[in-house]
């Protein structure tokens, strides 16, 4: 599918960390994002679109500090019309390879020290379509018997329609 032409728009829009933390607090009502402010975001510089998917969206990273945390921020313009239906394990590919990426990025001491962290990743998702998001509500709910084991899966979760966000929850 080639790209949609308001991907431009909206990444060059939401690359501006106002634009961007205005999109977190107007759609996101939850205490940590009064806790950002435009000094604590930095984008990321590069694509980070993998081969499978480059004619599908464009992206957006931003990296944030919430008091001693750091959290990435992955944005992904999904701004075509109809829903997909594959987007929670699209969405798990691209957070997967973002903390792939940061764990092979930091010092091998250093990530072998108890005390070493990834950060949390908030990917959300841009969707203009018109008709209602009909893709499952949770990533747990694209896996098949996922109840038998609920408690030890990775699940992530919309928030809301039209904009919607997904939020990574480590179950367990």
């Amino acid at each position: 599918m080639p790209e949609n032409i308001h991907d431009k728009g909206y990444k060059r829009i939401l690359s501006k960390k106002r634009n961007f933390l205005d999109l977190l607090k107007h759609h996101i009502k939850a205490q940590w994002v009064n806790r950002i402010s435009e000094d604590d975001l930095e984008l990321v510089n590069g694509e980070f679109i993998l081969k499978d998917f480059r004619d599908k969206e464009a992206d957006i990273i931003y990296r944030a500090r919430i008091g001693a945390q750091d959290v990435v921020f992955y944005v992904l313009l999904e701004l075509q019309s109809g829903v997909d239906q594959t987007m929670p394990f699209r969405l798990l590919i691209y957070m997967v390879e973002l903390l792939r990426r940061v764990f092979a990025d930091a010092d091998e001491d250093t990530r072998e020290l108890k005390s070493f962290r990834l950060p949390a990743v908030v990917p959300i998702v841009l969707y203009n379509g018109g008709s209602e998001w009909s893709a499952v509500h949770s990533f747990k709910e694209y896996l098949a018997e996922y109840a038998l084991f609920a408690p030890y899966i990775i699940d992530f979760r919309r928030l809301k329609e039209k904009v919607i966000l997904w939020f990574t929850l480590l179950n367990g």
